[in-house]
């Protein structure tokens, strides 16, 4: 684990709670660790319910969870969003109409 970095720690948003998360996608590669899907059965995470200024002392708080960081993730955004919405039977709005068709020339080159 690297060591805290010159500012003492991972930045605290004021006044908010803060859960640490570190993966491991059991295959190698840190970019491979962020975007594996669910299902992945090598992958792991650590999550810690606190974030102390020793990485050492978080990682002994940290407990090893099974799969990847996202099924965490998306639970975290359930319980801070509202109610799923339908999505508009039509794109754009008064003044921003679309430009094309989805998924657009910057997709297809």
């Amino acid at each position: 684990m690297a060591e805290t970095s010159s500012n003492g720690g991972a930045p605290r948003p004021a006044g908010s709670a803060m859960d640490m998360l570190l993966s491991d996608n059991g295959v190698g590669g840190h970019i491979a660790a962020m975007v594996n899907p669910p299902g992945n059965e090598k992958a792991s995470f650590r999550i810690a319910k606190r974030n102390p200024k020793d990485p050492e002392a978080w990682l002994s708080s940290a407990s090893e969870q099974k799969g990847t960081w996202w099924d965490d993730w998306i639970e975290w955004l359930r319980k801070r969003s509202g109610e799923e919405k339908k999505a508009p039977a039509k794109l754009g709005a008064r003044g921003a109409k679309p430009l094309q068709k989805a998924p657009g020339r910057y997709v297809k080159g």
